[in-house]
């Protein structure tokens, strides 16, 4: 039972009844509140903190005469989509794949992009989505045929952008400025049709859009013109290469001189074990040894740490695997073997994407039939023989060829007196080798053929 207090005049109160008055005061405000605990008077810290942006000492919640207001200011408003204006309109949920397909794309695209300084063009990507919409409706297509996973045909969604990628880029093609043709942009583009046809395995028409962008190019006066923009250049060539690789047909875009400038770039002489070519041909051998160069600076400078340009990396993968494609020996010959096999295993360092596997199946076939058919080793060690097994059955053979291959590389290993990886390895690098690459799969193949019978049928000639 509360007390009657009673108080006339001016006299104050006593310090007991002025505190039973606050008591009496306070428990109707603090009537249906749970008591504040200390963990919630820290939420209301963090709280503000996150709202603010920045930390400040707040007083107690429970003191009523403080009042702190909510934060209204959300974190992130919308999608990364929904801030970019778009060259032409498209649908909100297919915008967002763009965004999140273009920054994926950014990611390593093969093993050694990693050891490479690979300078970004000044006009970034994004720059093209908003002004060109043939660029647009490009990415459009191939985002949504990504995300839907490549099921062998461009979804319906997908397949509208695609006819509005080709209406416009057909358009932009029959204008009489002709300076609209070679655009970056438009190169892109073409580029971007011819790399997604070869991937879906529609090889007529990725031929049909290489001719067309070799076509292109020619307007700007030939892809080695393309010193501004060093990794379209590179992407150009690796299409080209693939291509003809897969058609076993001479590239487009060779270029006699930039090819014939293998003869005079320098070799580590010290480091080329070459001499076993020269008698076959000076060509082949000058071509082995810059491969030979290649690897050694790209192992140290995997195992330092280092990254090397891109220009070395171009010009090495143009030097090499046209040469290549342009040199042509009698079939049978240890010197077509050696060709195949160094071409061989230069796609696998150059054109393979990470973790996907293209197989070149009428080259795969070429290659077999120079090994079965090889007359003699024309008095060459029999180890050449191992490294051209190893390179066919670790870049380029599939599961289907292990009933030959296996076998065949057993045999010649105990010739050589090989009976580890260890040893195996030695043998390989001495010839053309990077590990980063090829130990992995190169163990896994040596260790598997171990098990393998070996039939004197595989036995090479010495």
């Amino acid at each position: 039972m509360l007390p009657i207090i009673i108080s006339t005049g001016s006299t104050k109160l006593d310090p007991d009844t002025r505190k039973l008055i606050r008591s009496h005061v306070m428990l109707g405000k603090n009537r249906g509140k749970a008591r504040r605990s200390k963990s919630d008077d820290r939420a209301d810290v963090e709280h503000d903190e996150t709202c603010s942006g920045k930390t400040r000492t707040l007083r107690k919640q429970s003191d009523p005469l403080i009042w702190t207001p909510p934060c209204i200011v959300p974190q992130r408003v919308g999608s990364e989509a929904s801030l970019i204006q778009f060259a032409d309109t498209v649908e909100p949920a297919l915008a967002t794949n763009i965004i999140r397909f273009s920054y994926m794309s950014k990611r390593t695209l093969f093993t050694l992009e990693r050891c490479l300084f690979i300078q970004e063009k000044k006009e970034l990507w994004h720059n093209l989505l908003v002004v060109d919409p043939i660029y647009l409706h490009a990415m459009a297509f191939i985002a949504q045929d990504f995300f839907d996973g490549l099921p062998g045909w461009q979804s319906k969604k997908a397949s509208l952008h695609f006819l509005k990628t080709l209406q416009l880029l057909r358009e932009r093609l029959s204008l009489p400025d002709e300076q609209a043709k070679p655009s970056d942009a438009t190169i892109m583009v073409v580029l971007f049709l011819t790399t997604h046809a070869y991937a879906m395995k529609d090889f007529d028409s990725a031929n049909h859009h290489l001719k067309g962008l070799h076509r292109i190019v020619d307007l700007r006066g030939g892809v080695a013109h393309f010193t501004d923009d060093l990794k379209l250049k590179h992407e150009i060539y690796r299409c080209d290469l693939s291509i003809a690789l897969q058609n076993c047909t001479r590239p487009l875009f060779f270029d006699d001189q930039f090819g014939l400038s293998i003869l005079t770039v320098p070799t580590l002489d010290e480091h080329v074990n070459e001499r076993f070519l020269e008698k076959i041909d000076g060509s082949l051998a000058r071509t082995w040894g810059l491969m030979k160069s290649f690897c050694i600076l790209v192992n140290n400078a995997i195992r330092k740490q280092q990254r090397l340009p891109l220009e070395f990396f171009l010009e090495t993968m143009v030097s090499v695997m046209y040469r290549l494609l342009d040199l042509k020996f009698d079939a049978g010959s240890i010197a077509e073997a050696i060709r195949l096999g160094l071409l061989a295993f230069s796609a696998h360092v150059f054109l393979k994407w990470q973790d996907t596997q293209r197989p070149y199946i009428q080259f795969a076939a070429s290659y077999k039939a120079s090994l079965v058919s090889l007359k003699s080793l024309d008095g060459i060690s029999s180890r050449i023989m191992l490294w051209l097994l190893m390179v066919g059955g670790t870049s380029l053979f599939s599961t289907s060829d292990d009933e030959w291959l296996k076998p065949w590389l057993r045999v010649n290993s105990q010739l050589c007196n090989i009976h580890s990886w260890l040893e195996m390895r030695d043998v390989l690098e001495s010839f053309l080798w990077i590990g980063a690459i090829y130990d992995t799969p190169g163990n896994d193949l040596f260790e598997s053929a171990l098990l393998q019978p070996s039939p004197e049928m595989y036995l090479p000639s010495v």
